[in-house]
């Protein structure tokens, strides 16, 4: 049975990010959506199932460029929401965050993501809308050290509903995503760590063999990435390994 509270926080914030879609759309203001509302809105049929067995969405997830946080500051400000000026402070160069007047926290990333790994989006913001297109909501997630249960299901959502390609932003470019962990081993590493995760909580979510075609997306990626050749830099890191701390502490 779905779990009404849970379905009701849900809506608001769809109700919320889609509001705040309108608005930056009026004032021309690039903005993308990420996280899991990006899934909730790129996949509906996610929204009964995360009603399910996902906890509620506990904020908004937005990126934009640079050269658009005054416009968001002003808009934001229209609109009752109350910024961390702490936060900016210390992080503002980066990512902002917000507070509604119903108390749902929007944080908003400038151009590129910092978090355990680097991930250049400002380049690739006009391959989808209203989110970032399907290989950065994969890169975006994956990139977690330690992946949460609910990035778990929102990545296997995720591969459930995608193929590989290069031409479709609603598919995964497998090709960028091997390019990139052939290039940066930490990339790599994640993958490595968070692929096995994965394939587990397929078959503990759908049983002993998993949900086929997520089961073959993962192997497939796996594959990808392990016979991509390596760049020196790679080779070199490898020799290092763990010995050195390799991705970054991300600040809540």
């Amino acid at each position: 049975m779905e779990n009404q509270s849970t379905s009701k926080r849900n809506q608001i914030l769809m109700e919320l990010v889609s509001s705040i879609l309108k608005k930056c759309k009026e004032e021309e203001i690039e903005v993308r959506v990420m996280g899991g509302l990006a899934i909730f809105l790129k996949y509906p049929g996610y929204e009964e199932l995360s009603n399910k067995i996902r906890e509620p969405f506990s904020d908004i997830d937005l990126i934009t460029r640079q050269r658009d946080i005054e416009k968001i500051e002003t808009l934001f400000g229209e609109l009752g929401f109350e910024q961390n000026r702490n936060f900016k402070i210390l992080f503002g160069y980066q990512r902002r965050i917000f507070y509604t007047p119903m108390d749902i926290t929007v944080e908003v990333y400038l151009d590129d993501l910092h978090l355990c790994q680097e991930l250049k989006i400002s380049e690739r913001l006009s391959l989808d809308y209203p989110t970032i297109c399907a290989t950065d909501l994969l890169l975006s997630k994956i990139q977690r050290v330690d992946l949460q249960d609910k990035d778990v299901f929102d990545i296997l959502v995720l591969l459930a509903n995608c193929g590989f390609s290069r031409k479709s932003c609603d598919n995964i470019d497998l090709e960028y995503i091997s390019e990139l962990c052939s290039k940066n081993w930490g990339w790599w590493k994640i993958f490595k760590i968070n692929l096995k995760r994965l394939l587990d909580y397929n078959r503990e979510l759908f049983g002993n063999q998993g949900e086929g075609n997520i089961d073959i997306n993962l192997k497939q990626i796996g594959h990808a990435i392990d016979s991509k050749k390596k760049s020196i830099g790679w080779k070199l890191r490898n020799i290092i390994g763990e010995k050195i701390k390799w991705y970054s502490y991300v600040e809540e």
